[in-house]
């Protein structure tokens, strides 16, 4: 709620809420403080109570709060601001050339994870197509080892019939020569 109000720039109702988050946070030491903390000078800021606000940020930017807290580049956007209406331009332009600088290094470093996300990506996105495309050939393959063997099985079997047929033919063949032979013989005589 405290950064919504900020971002509405309802100041009293941002400052109620941010001191009961900071209240919080400090209880449960959660790592929410700094963002907090930022969101207060910010408040401070857009009151014009400039020292309070220069108080702490340069407390929070002393810290050296870990970046997956708390933008790194942000409390010096913020600092330079605060030098900037407090008249100490060689400080706020100072302020301002650390936060384009941390904001560039956090810009590459985003940009770097990317890449390695998307790179992760595409390489599951790859080893998936190839197993799709090993699965349609074992299937293809399967498919044919099947037909193969129906094909065998058909052949063994005309041939098996065509064995049958010659045999009883043969078999026929023998047994009428065997009947009509004494028959022919005494017919000739």
């Amino acid at each position: 709620l405290c950064r919504s109000f900020v971002g509405l720039a309802q100041w009293p109702a941002a400052r109620r809420h941010c001191e009961q988050a900071r209240e919080q946070f400090s209880r449960f030491n959660e790592a929410g403080l700094p963002q907090t903390e930022l969101l207060m000078a910010e408040i401070e800021l857009s009151e014009n109570r400039i020292g309070e606000a220069r108080q702490r940020l340069d407390a929070l930017i002393g810290r050296n709060v870990a970046p997956a807290v708390l933008n790194e580049f942000e409390p010096f956007r913020l600092r330079a601001e605060v030098n900037r209406r407090a008249g100490d331009l060689a400080a706020a332009l100072s302020d301002s050339q650390h936060y384009i600088e941390r904001f560039r290094r956090w810009k590459d470093a985003a940009t770097a994870r990317q890449t390695l996300v998307l790179s992760a990506q595409f390489a599951a996105d790859l080893l998936a197509a190839r197993a799709e495309a090993l699965q349609r050939t074992l299937h293809a393959e399967r498919h044919a080892a099947r037909t193969d063997r129906l094909n065998l099985l058909v052949s063994v079997g005309a041939l098996a019939l065509v064995l049958i047929i010659l045999c009883h033919m043969y078999y026929l063949g023998v047994r009428h020569r065997r009947h009509t032979g004494p028959a022919e013989q005494r017919l000739r005589q």
